[in-house]
């Protein structure tokens, strides 16, 4: 009789006719084994605000965070600081990214890109590495995923229904060239003095959920010895901002970030 095979009856030729035993892989076991196991593991999360108040300017971006899955070694469970963890390993449930964008009162209509951002250790994105380059405008420009792994994009606009002159009263130049005197942003008399009661800014709230699958394929994120570094790979949170043709680039700022906070669910592995 074959191995691993167990025969029912004979058919009408009198061949024996088998069935192949039921058998699981290993990797399946251990996978219900461990899936059992994190139910009775507590689930810790981190916290993390990694920076505010940025000016984005047109046609740019920003680092809204060079380590947003920043862990580091101890016991204690705090909710208003970055997660701890035992050992060099966790079981990555989630990250939540909640951010505040402000629209720069001289602009009525902006539109942004959100990336997380996965690159080679001590390879972080720029303008000019993140892009392919085969248009001037960053938000229909191809993506270089060849270099670096978008894990998550996440395209939004701000329009607010305010005039889009940043100055007010008579002005004895044009536009561009006063402007120059006074700053990149913001509400302006025409003898240079800021007028805060002019406009208010138009401000957005976005908020994204990235399940740690997308981060590994296990959930598992593993650390340098001792260090809030991830092994292996650098991740980035970005902010893009694109106003109109006619806005200068890296001259304006079109937007400012606001605050950001990042938080992560995640188990001892």
């Amino acid at each position: 009789m074959p191995t691993g095979r167990k025969y029912t009856k004979r058919t009408a030729s009198g061949a024996r006719r088998y069935k192949r035993k039921d058998h699981y892989a290993v990797s399946k076991i251990q996978a219900v084994v461990r899936r059992a196991l994190n139910k009775n593991i507590e689930t810790k999360s981190g916290l993390q605000s990694p920076t505010d108040g940025l000016q984005i300017n047109h046609n740019n971006f920003v680092l809204l965070g060079t380590n947003p899955l920043a862990t580091v070694n101890g016991t204690t469970d705090e909710e208003d600081a970055i997660g701890t963890r035992i050992g060099d390993n966790i079981n990555l449930k989630g990250m939540s990214i909640k951010f505040m964008v402000e629209l720069n009162e001289r602009y009525s209509d902006v539109t942004f890109r959100m990336f997380v951002v996965r690159s080679a250790k001590g390879d972080t994105p720029t303008r000019a590495t993140m892009f392919n380059g085969i248009s001037g405008n960053k938000m229909i420009d191809t993506l270089n995923r060849e270099r670096f792994s978008f894990l998550v994009t996440k395209t939004f606009k701000i329009k607010s229904n305010a005039p889009t002159a940043s100055m007010t009263g008579v002005l004895s130049n044009n536009e561009e060239n006063t402007l120059a005197g006074v700053g990149g942003s913001g509400i302006y008399s025409a003898n240079g003095d800021e007028n805060n009661n002019s406009s208010s800014r138009y401000t957005k709230i976005i908020k994204q959920w990235i399940p740690g699958t997308k981060f590994s394929r296990s959930g598992v994120i593993q650390y340098e010895n001792a260090s809030s570094q991830v092994k292996f790979f650098d991740y980035h949170l970005i902010l893009y901002a694109y106003s109109n043709y006619s806005t200068n680039q890296d001259i304006w700022s079109v937007a400012r970030l606001n605050d950001c906070v990042i938080q992560l669910y995640y188990k001892d592995a």
